[in-house]
């Protein structure tokens, strides 16, 4: 869950995690389903429902990325600005 918050590209990260042979689920931690990328919704609820389109989901998906890495000020060989350099 971690890199989803600390990565700027973390909404992507999707890990399966386990305790032994127990999966450990966001709601076993407390926290919210996953949001869908297009609508803000569960993201369970859109794919079994196939709400979404795969090219409008993409699009999505590419807009959320440049915003971030505008945002976050990475450069093209995505490094964020000032990491391991002395420009910040």
């Amino acid at each position: 869950m971690r890199l989803e918050q600390d990565l700027w590209y973390g909404f992507l990260v999707d890990v399966d995690v386990y305790d032994g042979v127990i999966p450990v689920t966001r709601h076993s931690l407390g926290l919210p389903p996953r949001s869908c990328y297009v609508c803000g919704s569960p993201s369970k609820e859109c794919v079994v429902k196939s709400r979404h389109s795969r090219p409008r989901t993409i699009v999505k998906i590419w807009i959320s990325l440049i915003g971030r890495a505008i945002l976050h000020r990475v450069r093209p060989n995505g490094k964020m600005r000032g990491e391991n350099s002395s420009e910040s």
